[in-house]
């Protein structure tokens, strides 16, 4: 529902900041599930200033002003790739110019024995379902992981990760995908964040 939010005000260029104190519980709320205080079937419970935030931005978002938005060119890639990892699976979501958005979630075959090795597991089962769209494309990767982006960025001296970043290599010379950053992003922002919760299977014809 958040991502949809966070989506919905990229698009129409809506400041979230606006929405404060619902994004700041929003985030408690992931810190909870992430600490395994709460669970992901709890119904959620905000309080009524936070729930009137979140009743405001819903009515931005399903209003859908037009807007006149001009792309800027870009020269530098072709599409961003965003990837996460939660409690109850991974997600990617397909960002190109001028297409709609393609997403991607399953749950986890087995938990990861790390929130480091979801992160890093999530980018690779992100290339592989959506490597298809972007065969031969310059791409961004964008991950919420700190210790991910280092380990994309240069390697990591954990044997797991390193045999990750090298399965995830393989699938890049597989499909011709360039990685031309590796980039961070915050966790509220990440629109990865839904389908690695809510299983979806946009990515696979």
């Amino acid at each position: 529902y958040v991502g949809k939010l966070l989506y919905g005000a990229q698009v129409l260029g809506v400041k979230i900041h606006s929405f404060f104190w619902a994004v700041k519980w929003w985030r408690r709320q992931l810190s909870l599930l992430n600490k395994g205080r709460c669970r992901w079937t709890d119904p959620p419970r905000p309080p009524p200033a936070v729930a009137r935030d979140f009743e405001k931005w819903r009515s931005l978002v399903i209003a859908n002003e037009w807007k006149r938005i001009t792309p800027q060119a870009n020269d530098d890639y072709d599409a961003v790739l965003y990837t996460d990892a939660t409690l109850q699976g991974m997600g990617a979501v397909l960002d190109r110019p001028g297409e709609a958005p393609i997403t991607y979630g399953e749950p986890w075959p087995r938990q990861p024995a790390s929130i480091n090795e979801g992160e890093m597991a999530a980018v690779f089962v992100g290339i592989s379902r959506l490597g298809h769209h972007i065969a031969g494309k310059r791409v961004r990767l964008v991950v919420d992981n700190t210790s991910t982006r280092s380990t994309m960025r240069k390697d990591s001296w954990s044997p797991n990760l390193h045999a990750i970043k090298r399965r995830i290599e393989q699938v890049l010379v597989k499909y011709g995908i360039t990685l031309v950053s590796i980039d961070y992003i915050e966790s509220a922002r990440n629109p990865a964040d839904e389908p690695s919760r809510w299983w979806t299977c946009d990515g696979e014809d």
